[in-house]
């Protein structure tokens, strides 16, 4: 049974895709590039609920609709957010799709060639899963060693801090990086550290993981390069090279997209409801939440499944046959629920991968349906699920890493879900 949501289908839910106009004129579609400007190259024009977008690319591996659509968010500090579409957070996307874009990226950090030890850290909380997809499939090229996986995070584990950093125009800035725990590999490598990779969805200004890097190679004296990995980089000519220039090593970028964009209000959005709060209370979750995963540092042997076992969940799942089935993460926790979605897509079923998020987007343009909720962290954060109608024609299915989920999990109330803890 095809489902109604997919990376190559229109937005669901009334979700409206902006309007293109191709750099240099209309080409013929059967022409491919036109001659001297690179593929995917374009001119995108999106209204907006609250103010008009315009992206500018200069180069892409897929075409763009492929990668994200455009919406307005609940923030006066940055009104609009890139719905990517093969990322598995605001968009249900298969996880072939998500895979293809892993291997992607972890080629081009390997074509780079880079000089272990290496370190990759992911942001949270929208790249976590990204991130650790790259990082399994850069292990995997480059022999499983000499390598280590950290993330940021928004929640307080109890732990001590190795760097925090600040993301102004986010709806929740904070985040920070623990020092890694268990094998004292990961220190040794850490501490040793000649490459840092720093993975994000989507780069603008480069700021956040600029800062991050600063206080990253202030810790590792014997640094020697960084590199930014992110799907769509619009950091790009005089801000690319000012960027550049304020690191003490040299620094690269690989991505899918490359381009610009400029976004011009026109009107104010007001939240409905009570106001959106995304920072936690900072209570520690020590006790919520398990400790052996990216928060506290995976080392490249450990890349792959990291002790996840994916037939031990498909048992526990017992999905009939042929059952097409919706797998949807939650909030910084992606990675084994996208292995787990990756596991019932390879039994040759339909599958749909997608996570709750803490950003509040509006209604229009790639988004055609809001779920609110509480979150299962205990913090009290307002959580959203976003083009996730409620008649799929299939198994839902909602893992969390908390021990306990909260009296009434909305989201699985709503969708008529079954929970699963990973």
């Amino acid at each position: 049974m095809p489902l109604p949501i997919s990376p190559d289908t229109q937005p669901p839910g009334g979700a409206v895709p902006p309007h293109v106009l191709p750099s240099g004129g209309p080409p013929d579609p059967g022409a491919g590039a036109a001659p001297g400007r690179p593929p995917g190259a374009g001119r995108i024009v999106s209204e907006l609920p609250n103010g008009i977008m315009e992206v500018e690319v200069f180069r892409a591996d897929l075409p763009w609709d492929d990668l994200f659509l455009l919406a307005s968010r609940y923030n006066p500090r940055r009104g609009f957010i890139f719905v990517s579409k093969v990322l598995g957070k605001h968009w249900p996307v298969r996880p072939s799709a998500m895979a293809g874009i892993h291997d992607l990226l972890a080629a081009r950090l390997a074509a780079l060639d880079l000089e272990p030890p290496v370190v990759l850290i992911a942001m949270a909380e929208t790249a976590v899963g990204l991130g650790r997809g790259v990082f399994a499939g850069y292990a995997a090229l480059t022999g499983w060693r000499g390598a280590l996986f950290l993330q940021t995070t928004r929640c307080n584990i109890g732990l001590p801090a190795l760097l925090t950093a600040s993301e102004p125009h986010c709806h929740a800035p904070r985040h920070t990086v623990y020092v890694p725990q268990g094998d004292p590999e990961k220190l040794r490598i850490l501490r040793g550290a000649r490459t840092l990779v720093l993975a994000d969805d989507e780069i603008s200004t480069g700021e956040t993981l600029l800062s991050l890097a600063r206080a990253f190679a202030a810790r590792a004296p014997g640094l020697r390069r960084a590199v930014f990995a992110s799907i769509a980089s619009f950091l790009t000519g005089e801000a690319r090279r000012r960027v550049a220039a304020s690191l003490p090593v040299p620094l690269s970028h690989v991505s899918a997209l490359e381009g610009a964009f400029s976004f011009r209000k026109t009107a104010d959005l007001a939240s409905p409801g009570p106001v959106v709060r995304s920072e936690g209370a900072g209570t520690p979750l020590a006790g919520a939440i398990p400790r052996e995963r990216g928060r506290v540092g995976i080392l490249a042997r450990d890349a792959g499944e990291a002790g996840f076992d994916t037939r031990e969940a498909l048992s526990a799942l017992g999905l009939p046959a042929g059952c097409p089935a919706r797998v949807i993460g939650t909030g910084e926790f992606l990675h084994e629920p996208y292995l787990l979605a990756r596991a019932l897509e390879a039994e040759g079923r339909e599958v749909v991968f997608q996570s709750t998020t803490r950003t509040p987007i509006a209604p229009g343009g790639g988004v055609g349906s809001v779920l609110r909720f509480r979150d299962n962290y205990g913090e009290g954060l307002d959580n959203f699920l976003y083009n996730a109608p409620r008649d799929f024609p299939g198994a839902t299915v909602v893992c969390r890493e908390t021990s306990a989920s909260p009296v009434g999990f909305d989201v699985a109330l709503s969708l008529g879900a079954r929970e699963i803890l990973l």
